[in-house]
């Protein structure tokens, strides 16, 4: 089957969705029965249009997976912190901020199994480099979680779009029997 047509089919099923989108404290009361391993597939497709506080409930899990903290940096620091720290705004400074909270808790977080799905430009190394002298990346593990890998992909029947969670694509097609065209 085509994967666009697979896609149509799996959007018109009603039992695809588990959770609606901007129902944020149902979703983390869900993901508190869940495995790290559904944490980070909900990461890697997660809609920031959505709001923070659900990767932001993952990254202070201490059993959050330094993949799942690498996935959630990787997107909101090459997207917008990394240049904001550059320019060392308060947006940047913020505590907050999500990859203040990857940054300070990257030591304390127990795995790191999960291959993060986000490939850093090489340019990005060589900026941060550039701000070796800057306090927001001076002896902070930036390039550590950048150059993250992990060891294996997340395997879940759950996952996220447009702030939904949903049962994962990739698990739908094994349970209907399809297979996609190469």
């Amino acid at each position: 089957m085509k994967h666009m047509d697979a896609l149509f089919q799996y959007w018109a099923e009603p039992d695809y969705i588990i959770i609606d989108a901007n129902k944020t404290d149902e979703i983390i009361a869900w993901l508190e029965q869940q495995t790290p391993e559904t944490w980070h597939n909900v990461a890697l497709t997660w809609n920031y249009d959505a709001g923070d506080r659900v990767m932001r409930w993952m990254l202070d899990q201490d059993t959050c997976d330094k993949g799942t903290a690498a996935q959630i940096f990787c997107v909101e620091g090459v997207g917008t912190w990394l240049g904001e720290a550059v320019a060392a705004t308060d947006l940047a400074k913020d505590k907050e901020h999500l990859c203040q909270v990857a940054l300070s808790r990257w030591d304390s977080y127990e795995t790191g199994d999960f291959k993060p799905n986000y490939s850093v430009p090489e340019h990005v190394f060589s900026m941060i480099e550039e701000q070796a002298d800057n306090p927001l990346f001076s002896g902070r593990p930036i390039k550590e979680i950048l150059s993250f890998q992990g060891q294996r992909k997340a395997v879940s029947e759950f996952g996220s779009q447009d702030g939904m969670i949903v049962v994962d694509f990739d698990h739908w097609l094994g349970l209907k029997g399809i297979t996609i065209d190469p």
